[in-house]
């Protein structure tokens, strides 16, 4: 609208609609405010009336929080933020590493969570509405961060004894060859072993992030001392 004469316009086709009692349009504000009758006419119908005159109703939007897991850089949020913009009827999509949350502002005649939380699951990642009462209170998973400092400390603790070994049973000793291979393997396959995984994930996605950097810096390390 840019006149009164619009304003006219706006409301003598709002009250061509049955059902349609009162109608107060705003030029300033660019809205309309609309008294009917819910068993003569609806929302929908109305929005089309004025588009009709040949206006424009911007369609409303609803925001919804996604919890996202697998996320492990700030790569990752622009892989997920990337793949939530694909999405028909995204019109906003930030994606917060620190909270393990994705927050989308869509059209929901467009587009629907089920497509949205796709959309995730596509790229790599694991996705669901966020349904705590405060939706701004970081998602935790349960023990999630628990096992992450506890695989730390038995990694650590582990190649601590591996290479301080070294010096004193050397390279000669049988026993102690095996028993730093089997350290070094339990600390890939268990502590690191989500590490791989997501890299793997991500090869098969055509992505690379932190998880890619460590897999190929601690497997190549592996597997070039196993040969050696």
């Amino acid at each position: 609208m840019t006149c009164a004469s619009c304003v006219g316009h706006v409301e003598k086709a709002l009250h061509k609609l049955p059902g349609i009692s009162q109608t107060a349009v705003n030029l300033l504000s660019n809205e309309a405010t609309v008294t009917y009758d819910a068993a003569q006419t609806n929302p929908t119908a109305i929005a089309a009336a004025i588009e009709d005159a040949g206006y424009t109703v911007p369609q409303p939007e609803t925001a919804l929080t996604l919890d996202v897991q697998g996320m492990t850089c700030a790569a990752c949020v622009g892989h997920v933020e990337k793949a939530l913009h694909k999405v028909p009827g995204v019109t906003q999509a930030s994606v917060n590493l620190l909270a393990n949350e994705a927050r989308v502002a869509f059209d929901p005649a467009r587009t629907s969570p089920a497509a949205l939380i796709a959309a995730v699951e596509d790229a790599g990642y694991h996705a669901a509405v966020n349904v705590q009462t405060n939706p701004s209170e970081p998602a935790e998973p349960d023990g999630e961060y628990a096992a992450v400092r506890r695989y730390a400390f038995i990694s650590l603790l582990l190649g601590a004894l591996a290479m301080g070994s070294m010096p004193f049973a050397g390279h000669d000793s049988l026993p102690a060859r095996y028993a730093q291979l089997a350290a070094a393997i339990f600390v890939i396959t268990v502590p690191g072993r989500a590490y791989y995984v997501r890299a793997f994930q991500g090869l098969r996605h055509g992505r690379f992030d932190m998880s890619t950097l460590i897999a190929v810096g601690t497997g190549s390390a592996f597997l070039y001392s196993l040969a050696a």
